[in-house]
């Protein structure tokens, strides 16, 4: 089976790193020259760990990601007002909770796909 995928964001590169692993040829479509550079935090928890987990990342996002103390939640005079100790959040979530910068997911998604793995700028 063939299949081209338009965008390299997170879900182009983790829809290829599933099909490839079920032996699809698979072809990503990305405008940009590469990998972005800027992102945000996200954490993974619950479904995201699962979807991490089946693409074989969590080890790499362990190596990668940041240990967050806490999650404060502010006003919009920058005044906390409520906080969560992402340490207890961990235990509720089975220990299963990683913090990780969005360029570093993107980075361990595309670890896993296959060295002949084929990106291009446009459909021909």
């Amino acid at each position: 089976m063939k299949a081209v995928i338009c965008g390299a964001g997170i879900s182009g590169l983790s829809a290829a790193a599933f099909l490839t692993r079920r032996g699809w040829q698979v072809v990503v479509v990305e405008q940009s020259t590469g990998p972005r550079p800027q992102g945000y935090m996200i954490d993974f928890f619950g479904p995201g760990w699962r979807a991490a987990d089946g693409l074989g990342i969590i080890p790499r996002l362990r190596e990668l990601g940041y240990e967050v103390q806490s999650v404060e939640y502010v006003d919009r005079r920058g005044v906390s007002r409520a906080s969560l100790p992402l340490a207890k959040f961990a235990r509720v979530a089975g220990g299963q909770l990683i913090s990780v910068l969005r360029p570093d997911l993107e980075l361990a998604i595309r670890d896993v796909l296959p060295p002949e793995r084929t990106f291009a700028t446009a459909i021909t």
